[in-house]
């Protein structure tokens, strides 16, 4: 697993994801404001997620290159980003 491309690739098609997803949150606003709102927020979510999976991914890809220095620094990120969530998510 390539470690560039593989967090590329997380960071190109998730942006992508969350544009198409608030672009039809944008359109769906014309007919149903409520629906439109919850299409809205899930985009959002998805674009605020995106950083945290490329994390994963590359944690991922450097425990399969054995590279155990970097893979221990990514998983005290994620660790770190985890409770950062969770404290935004409960205050």
């Amino acid at each position: 697993m390539d470690l560039d491309r593989s967090t590329g690739a997380v960071l190109k098609y998730g942006i992508a994801l969350s544009i198409a997803i608030l672009m039809a949150g944008g359109l769906i606003g014309a007919f149903d404001a409520d629906l439109s709102g919850r299409i809205l927020k899930a985009g959002i979510t998805i674009l605020i997620l995106i950083p945290f999976a490329s994390i994963l991914v590359s944690s991922a890809a450097l425990l399969l290159e054995g590279d155990r220095h970097w893979f221990l620094v990514s998983l005290a990120l994620i660790c770190v980003t985890a409770a950062g969530m969770a404290v935004a998510w409960w205050f």
